[in-house]
């Protein structure tokens, strides 16, 4: 039996096949992370979806049901306020503190939006007559010919100084944008 030298046992590669074998590999590698930004965008979009319809739902039911806390807010100090309600009871609307939320959306509205609970989202708050007459509007109203705004809205009828009202919560993002 004849033994081999180990210098002599030496592997051989061709350039080509290891330039073939690195471009399938890197095509391989480029298609995967294309599905999984393209999955994980949707998912990410879906989500941000969601939070906003949940978020909706609580700020909408929060404005026509609950006087805030404390009940008081609209003449005692808003500092000290953690919910900014306008219901006097269930689906009545009490007259000052619109106004006073109104005034409050104008002067600080990064802050009013925070405490409403719309956290990443901008609102939009809007109270109109059965004719549909606007009463009062306050937040920021969403540029609709931007193709990348989402919004979704919510109405509740309520009572406002003996009329029937319909008050409006719209919540919107810039889709793609910090989720």
């Amino acid at each position: 039996m004849k033994i081999i030298p180990p210098a002599k046992l030496r592997a051989q590669m061709l350039s080509t096949d290891l330039i073939i074998s690195l471009s399938l590999f890197l095509a391989a590698m480029l298609i995967f992370l294309f599905i999984w930004s393209s999955i994980s965008y949707s998912y990410w979009e879906q989500r941000s979806e969601l939070d906003m319809q949940t978020a909706l739902i609580s700020i909408a039911d929060a404005q026509a049901l609950s006087p805030g806390i404390p009940s008081d807010w609209e003449v005692s100090s808003q500092e000290n306020a953690t919910s900014f309600g306008l219901a006097v009871s269930k689906n009545v609307l009490a007259g000052e503190k619109v106004r006073k939320m109104q005034s409050l959306f104008h002067s600080d509205y990064s802050l009013m939006k925070e405490r409403a609970g719309a956290g990443r989202f901008d609102v939009f708050i809007s109270i109109s007559d059965s004719s549909g007459a606007t009463l009062y509007s306050f937040g920021r109203l969403a540029n609709f010919t931007d193709r990348q705004i989402s919004s979704a809205s919510a109405q509740r009828l309520c009572l406002l100084d003996g009329q029937t009202v319909t008050l409006k919560v719209m919540l919107w993002r810039t889709k793609g944008g910090a989720l």
